[in-house]
C-alpha cells in the first residue's frame, strides 16, 4: 500500500512542477509580447513580418527569442508585429490560421508576400526576406 501511495506522490508533484513551469513559461512569453505592436503596422511604408501567435503553442514561445532580437538588430529592413490568437482569436478567420506559428511577410505597402506555417529560425527569415527583394545583412 505504501508503494502505490508513494506512485500517486510522485506523479502528483511531477504534475505540479509541470503547471508551475507552464505558468512561468506562459508568463514570461505574454511579458515578451508585449514589446512588440499589433498587425494595424502593415502598409504604413516598410515591411513587416506578422507572427500569428499564442501562449499555449509551444514553438511561439520558442521563437520570441529570434523575433525580439530581429526586432531590435533589423528595425531599419523591416518590422515584426505580433498577432495574439489568446487576445483576438477573431485572427484565425481573418488571417486563414491552419496551425500556429504562422507567418506572414508584407512588403511596405502592405501587399502579402508569402506565409510560413511552423517554427522559423532566424536565418530562415532574413532568407525569407532575401527571396522577397528587401535588402537585409
Amino acid at each position: 500500500m505504501k508503494q502505490k501511495n508513494s506512485v500517486w506522490l510522485v506523479a502528483a508533484a511531477a504534475l505540479v512542477l509541470l503547471l508551475i513551469v507552464q505558468f512561468i513559461q506562459t508568463r514570461r512569453y505574454q511579458a515578451q509580447t508585449e514589446n512588440f505592436p499589433d498587425d494595424s503596422i502593415v502598409g504604413q511604408g516598410r515591411p513587416v513580418l506578422v507572427q500569428i501567435t499564442s501562449a499555449s503553442c509551444i514553438y511561439c514561445r520558442r521563437m520570441m527569442p529570434t523575433l525580439t532580437e530581429l526586432a531590435r538588430t533589423h528595425a531599419t529592413h523591416f518590422a515584426i508585429a505580433l498577432v495574439s490568437m489568446d487576445r483576438q482569436p477573431q485572427a484565425g478567420r481573418k488571417y486563414e490560421v491552419q496551425a500556429l506559428p504562422m507567418q506572414i511577410f508584407y512588403d511596405a505597402q502592405g501587399k502579402e508576400l508569402s506565409r510560413h506555417v511552423g517554427a522559423m529560425s532566424r536565418e530562415e527569415i532574413l532568407q525569407q526576406w532575401r527571396q522577397a527583394g528587401v535588402a537585409v545583412p
